[in-house]
């Protein structure tokens, strides 16, 4: 069984669509003790013969065939929101196993070792995961206390020396207080504030598409991760895109650039050769 921590649904619902020419957008009903309205939406048949259909009225039904045959059935549901945002994800689980489907019957997904730039990859590797809110939101004053009386070496801090420990102590804020301005210029500059390094990957997320938290993502799960999605660029080409300055706007870009590798490589300790990967799903297994 995959347990998705993220999954695209925009990228899901698009590529389907195209590939099934039509696609099972929404299911909507009316929160309350009774429903109100309900909506099915019934698609044709692809070249694949994949269908959908779904109800709500009581009970809710989603049936997914292929072929004419039955792929899922019947499951009963209170009429509640969270009874809707879970018909939602039902439908979009599936409908993930049938692009997977889909790009593995077409050969479309390929090996890491080939040329991937625009293509599909599958990886199961270690990640780690990196989330600039998560710091600035604990990058607090107290937390700037808390760390210069925890950074504070010993001998200086038992030695007495009042002028020794203070000075000691504007040290350990300054260089804490730069680092985290170095966080929140990065945030500004970074087309993402949250992201996956697996590997030679550098995996952005969208925060609107995780369903756990990047935190909770990083404390629970020790094993290996999976990750659908399509290799876009490389980090080097991604932060080197101007080509001359001429323009103030093409030296503002060529800063901004400039500025980004340093983090990406420096700070973050991400290599240049990078591959920066837009991910469908990431899941365990």
């Amino acid at each position: 069984m995959k347990h998705f921590v993220y999954l695209n649904t925009d990228i899901l619902n698009s590529y389907l669509s195209q590939i099934n020419d039509g696609l099972l957008k929404s299911i909507v009903n009316e929160a309350g003790d009774e429903i109100k309205t309900t909506k099915s939406d019934e698609e044709k048949p692809s070249n694949s013969q994949v269908g959908v259909k779904a109800g709500v009225k009581g009970f809710f039904e989603v049936k997914l065939t292929e072929n004419g045959a039955v792929m899922s059935s019947a499951n009963t549901l209170s009429q509640t929101e969270s009874g809707r945002e879970l018909i939602e994800k039902i439908i979009h689980d599936n409908a993930f196993e049938q692009l997977k489907k889909h790009l593995i019957t077409e050969k479309e997904i390929i090996k890491k070792e080939e040329d991937i730039l625009g293509k599909y990859i599958e990886l199961n590797e270690n990640f780690i995961v990196r989330d600039l809110d998560y710091i600035l939101n604990i990058y607090t004053d107290d937390f700037i206390e808390f760390m210069i009386t925890s950074s504070l070496p010993a001998d200086i801090k038992n030695s007495g020396n009042a002028t020794k420990i203070n000075n000691a102590k504007k040290k350990i804020r300054e260089n804490q207080i730069n680092t985290k301005r170095i966080f929140v210029i990065a945030k500004s500059m970074m087309p993402f504030s949250s992201f996956l390094i697996c590997g030679e990957y550098l995996i952005p997320l969208d925060k609107k598409y995780l369903r756990e938290s990047t935190s909770k993502i990083r404390f629970n799960y020790s094993e290996k991760i999976k990750v659908l999605g399509r290799c876009t660029s490389t980090l080097k080409e991604a932060v080197s895109r101007e080509g001359s300055n001429i323009t103030t706007f093409d030296n503002v870009y060529s800063s901004i650039d400039y500025s980004a590798k340093e983090f990406y490589m420096n700070v973050l300790g991400i290599n240049g050769d990078a591959k920066i990967l837009e991910p469908i799903a990431l899941y365990f297994e």
